[in-house]
């Protein structure tokens, strides 16, 4: 074949991967982005996958920064729905009830399919590194350094902890099974269910390890997470106020470091003012949300070894000058009084953190 045309062919396979890989189409948009449908397919027994073909051919670019509106006061309350099986129960013998379940319309059988699948996504990790830590142990015994052994000791402990709670969940659960926790949560947020909303919005529910070869999910969460985390924000749930802080941060760096991070317009003052409506809606006796401590073995500011105290969103809002405050403060008041002045309750404020684990207690409340 000519050299010339082996090349000019290389060139055109290349810069198609990197067209893909950027949400660049050549063809023009279609509208508005579609969620994939869980429930057309009532015989299947698992949701059809998620399709970049779903969605518009022009990924949507955010070009101001996230802020909540108020909810429609016509929106009809959510249809009560049955009690969820107890919460470690093994995930194969209800699996079955709960997708016939969220395929009728069952929000949180949806929500609690997605949560077990997404609890299951955990196991080779955990499984791998109570390995790794075992070995080391065995390597480093005699070594004469008590307090690294000792610290391995305590994490191969709560990483056997955490293997006692997931071996019998998943067992009969395979890792190709476990990337589906996506679609389902997707399709309880798409139900109304406002803590899937929340969790969607928080990091795509796929296994780092599988991202390159999840790209169509990773880029249905680019499409949808801003939008999910405005509608759970309008119905009520605020577990998502220090994300949204600490992701329109300028100067965040690893501290603010998120999927939704990674999808919003950095903005001192939007953030400063996610950061006074915490401070404001917080009840008076309550101690202001943080993320849950990170999972086992995270270190200072969410690596590996401990977890972030109760002051790291006030250090993280220490940079934000004067004139961003100020024009903060203005906001949160603006959105408070149209957003939550008409709230019976005060909103519910919990921790939050991309990188905490969701539980199954989470499906139980709408």
């Amino acid at each position: 074949m000519n050299r010339t045309l082996v090349i000019a062919a290389l060139a055109v396979v290349a810069v198609g991967a990197a067209s893909f890989l950027l949400g660049r189409e050549t063809a023009p948009a279609t509208g508005g982005a579609l969620a994939p449908d869980v429930s057309r397919d009532v015989g299947a027994d698992r949701p059809a996958a998620p399709s970049i073909a779903d969605q518009a051919q022009t990924p949507a670019r955010l070009v101001r920064p996230l802020v909540p509106q108020a909810a429609t006061g016509n929106a009809a309350a959510p249809a009560p729905v049955a009690v969820l099986p107890p919460h470690d129960v093994p995930l194969a013998s209800i699996r079955a009830d709960l997708e016939q379940r969220a395929r009728a319309g069952d929000r949180r059988a949806a929500c609690r399919l997605a949560v077990d699948l997404m609890r299951c996504q955990e196991l080779p990790t955990m499984r791998s590194m109570s390995n790794n830590m075992e070995r080391s142990l065995a390597r480093d015994e005699g070594q004469g350094d008590e307090r690294g052994v000792g610290f391995r000791i305590d994490f191969l402990a709560r990483t056997q902890n955490r293997l006692e709670t997931l071996e019998p969940l998943c067992e009969g659960i395979s890792e190709a099974d476990t990337v589906q926790g996506f679609d389902w949560l997707l399709r309880a947020a798409e139900l109304g269910h406002t803590p899937s909303m929340a969790e969607f919005a928080r990091r795509p529910a796929v296994p780092f390890q599988s991202y390159l070869s999840e790209l169509d999910r990773l880029r249905m969460y680019r499409e949808r997470a801003p939008e999910m985390a405005m509608r759970a924000l309008a119905a009520g749930d605020t577990s998502l106020l220090p994300d949204l802080a600490s992701a329109h941060l300028s100067t965040s760096g690893r501290w603010g470091f998120s999927p939704l991070g990674q999808l919003v317009e950095k903005d001192d003052a939007t953030a400063y003012a996610y950061y006074t409506l915490i401070q404001r809606l917080t009840p008076p006796d309550a101690t202001p949300p943080a993320p849950t401590p990170p999972q086992e073995g995270r270190g200072r500011g969410g690596r590996r070894g401990g977890g972030r105290d109760g002051n790291w969103m006030p250090r993280l809002m220490e940079g934000v000058s004067a004139e961003d405050r100020a024009a903060g403060e203005a906001l949160a008041t603006e959105w408070e009084s149209r957003c939550f002045a008409d709230r019976k309750e005060a909103p519910q404020l919990e921790g939050g953190g991309f990188d905490r684990r969701p539980e199954p207690a989470l499906c139980d409340r709408d």
